[in-house]
């Protein structure tokens, strides 16, 4: 009786382990369903917030874009080609002088937006430099270049147009020492961010190799010439103006 007892003891307790450990079992499913969900409503969240991060980014980039076309229309209205009047009585007005005005209007329009001025001094810079006016455009592309680092750092692609702007004035001047430093950077920040054979590390290999000739750096002028030629050949053919230059 004492054993039969003993045995109905143990069959109730393996049974109530049984279900105890079957519990368990679904529990522990259970809770690892709840933190898989979990997770991947983390994982979710974190993707909403960087789509939302973007879409924010890509809205100011617009709004900065269209507050930046809108100074650079009204300027353009305004004081260029504003500059022209029947009234003047001048039926042939010259583009030199109406930049020369607009260029003297410049200076304390655009203190709240000082990259917009940098662009539009940029532009005048190369106009400038078009026209052979070296010394107006100088003073218009420095700054441009000085307003691009300030802001926009060292390394940012309009301060590198900016710097590839003043070095191509500065060789046009024959000032091939101011020049040399800023065609340096040029090449290797392209080299390192665009890659060696990008067409403008090649076409930025070339002006560099120029501005070494121009100096009478024969042996550093060389290999780059021959090594922009090279992967020239390979990167856009045999007969690309790029490789024929």
């Amino acid at each position: 009786a004492v054993a039969a007892a003993l045995v109905l003891v143990l069959v109730s307790l393996s049974g109530g382990l049984l279900v105890s450990l079957q519990q368990k079992a679904r529990a522990d499913i259970e809770r690892d369903r709840a933190e898989e969900t979990l997770n991947a409503l983390k994982q979710e969240q974190t993707r909403t917030k960087k789509a939302l991060e973007e879409t924010e980014a890509e809205r100011v980039k617009t709004a900065e874009a269209l507050t930046h076309a809108e100074a650079v229309k009204k300027f353009l209205n305004d004081d260029v080609l504003g500059q022209v009047s029947p009234e003047d009585g001048d039926k042939d007005v010259l583009v030199r002088d109406i930049l020369d005005k607009a260029s003297k209007s410049i200076g304390g329009k655009f203190e709240d937006s000082p990259l917009i001025e940098a662009s539009i001094r940029n532009t005048m810079g190369k106009v400038f430099m078009d026209l052979g006016v070296y010394g107006v455009a100088q003073v218009h592309l420095e700054r441009a270049l000085e307003l691009r680092r300030e802001h926009l750092g060292e390394e940012h692609q309009d301060t590198l147009n900016s710097m590839n702007n003043l070095a191509g004035l500065y060789k046009k001047q024959g000032n091939y020492d101011l020049a040399l430093p800023l065609s340096e950077k040029v090449l290797e920040v392209s080299r390192r961010d665009l890659g060696e054979e990008h067409p403008s590390t090649l076409t930025t290999m070339g002006n560099l190799a120029l501005l070494y000739k121009a100096q009478g750096k024969y042996d550093l002028a060389l290999p780059l010439y021959e090594k922009t030629l090279e992967a020239s050949r390979r990167v856009l053919g045999e007969d690309h103006p790029g490789t024929l230059t």
